[in-house]
């Protein structure tokens, strides 16, 4: 924000730098699922192991509790002076 940045820009990219491992892991973790199918059904009870109901459901969750977790710093970052933070340094 010192060099010009907008509150908004700082909040995007603060969210987007965020969010970023969460889906890269959110779709290794999925394709993960399907290539171990045969192996997680015997561990499960009355759930198939590519449930689309179960796998959607977590898959929201994860990305709901994520959001939750990066929108929080985000907002700090966004409200903070740039001035008094560059005179602390």
């Amino acid at each position: 924000m010192a060099l010009g940045a907008q509150p908004s820009d700082v909040l995007r990219m603060v969210i987007v730098d965020g969010l970023k491992p969460v889906l890269v892991g959110l779709a290794l973790g999925i394709l993960s699922v399907f290539a171990l199918t045969r192996a997680v059904a015997s561990l499960l009870f009355a759930v198939s192991a590519s449930d689309p109901a179960a796998l959607i459901s977590v898959t929201v969750l994860f990305c709901s509790v994520s959001l939750v977790a990066v929108i929080v710093p985000a907002h700090r970052a966004a409200k903070m002076d740039s001035l008094a933070v560059l005179r602390t340094d």
